[in-house]
């Protein structure tokens, strides 16, 4: 158990508000009416990654000791990524997640569940003296390309993944579904798209050059591939079964892999240790993994874009950070 003072440092305890997140958008008067009822705290609310950064900023001046964000993987990703941007780990502050977003991936591994409105309840009664937290440490992704600033956050993927993120933002968004619902309806679009042998823009796999750890570097065309720090993942899948005490969970399955649904099913029933390379299956904890390839990639739902001129995506663990359980 941990105890946050809130009684002597409300100075030193923030709330970070994305009000555009859905599940916060639904509920956004219920949240400020809660909050407003806390005494002494301040919330800033930030919507674009220029609010973020601009608000990061703010608190890294102010020397922020309890920081709770309000919003999902995203805006969790982005403040993440600007104070290990800008500042070393010791400085990042006690983080407290209020899931707010669409799959809440970081949230949900880390321990906390339940809508926004009951979270922030539970925020009051712990701000009072009348709640006890705990703390989950978990490191977070370090992406880096060369001629291109680091990127942190703490799920990485590509192929399928990406292009799945992709279909979200343009046939899901629009339909207000969030949730896991949300990512089951884009995970069952594309297996029954698969099993039909449609073919289909997002169902398109990468071109990548892998290289992990002091092994040598393999070509290949991956139908997916992820790296994260996280212990468990969507619908509390934990699709990797290496057995390496290193910090980044790599999984990576080839395109044209053998018995690809039946295997797909192994690694929803946690059997993935009977899955082979020779197969096309590859899964490993690792300390350093280089990536060669063109395209898109996505770090905790958001797009970017890897260009092979600027060399491989070299992926890292930080070191751990604390983030308090309510």
């Amino acid at each position: 158990m941990i105890q946050i003072n809130t009684n002597d440092n409300k100075s030193e305890t923030r709330i970070l508000l994305n009000p555009g997140s859905g599940r916060v958008r639904k509920k956004i008067g219920q949240i400020k009416k809660i909050i407003s009822s806390i005494p002494d705290i301040v919330t800033h609310e930030a919507s674009s990654l220029s609010e973020i950064n601009i608000t990061i900023d703010h608190f890294i001046n102010s020397q922020i000791k309890f920081l709770i964000i309000i919003g999902g993987d995203g805006t969790v990703q982005a403040v993440i990524n600007r104070y290990l941007t800008l500042k070393n780990k010791t400085d990042l502050p006690h983080i407290l997640i209020i899931p707010g977003g669409t799959t809440n991936m970081t949230a949900k591994d880390i321990g906390i569940h339940g809508s926004p409105v009951k979270i922030v309840k539970r925020l009051k009664s712990l701000m009072l003296g009348k709640h006890e937290t705990t703390t989950k440490i978990r490191p977070a992704l370090i992406i880096s390309q060369n001629n291109k600033p680091d990127l942190h956050g703490m799920f990485f993927g590509a192929g399928l993944i990406s292009n799945g993120s992709q279909y979200f933002q343009n046939h899901i968004r629009k339909s207000d579904i969030t949730g896991e619902l949300a990512s089951f309806i884009v995970v069952l679009n594309f297996i029954f798209k698969m099993l039909l042998g449609q073919t289909s823009e997002y169902l398109k796999s990468v071109e990548v050059q892998l290289k992990k750890d002091e092994e040598d570097s393999q070509k290949m065309t991956s139908l997916l591939l992820f790296a994260t720090t996280l212990d468990r993942l969507l619908f509390g899948l934990k699709p990797y079964w290496g057995q390496e005490k290193k910090p980044v969970h790599f999984t990576n399955i080839r395109k044209n892999s053998n018995k690809f649904l039946r295997s797909l099913f192994a690694i929803i029933c946690r059997r993935g240790t009977f899955l082979h390379e020779s197969d096309g299956y590859i899964s490993n904890n690792s300390q350093n993994i280089e990536i060669h390839m063109n395209g898109n990639f996505i770090i905790d739902g958001e797009i970017f874009t890897a260009d092979c001129q600027n060399g491989p995506l070299r992926i890292s663990a930080t070191q751990p950070i604390n983030f308090v359980v309510l």
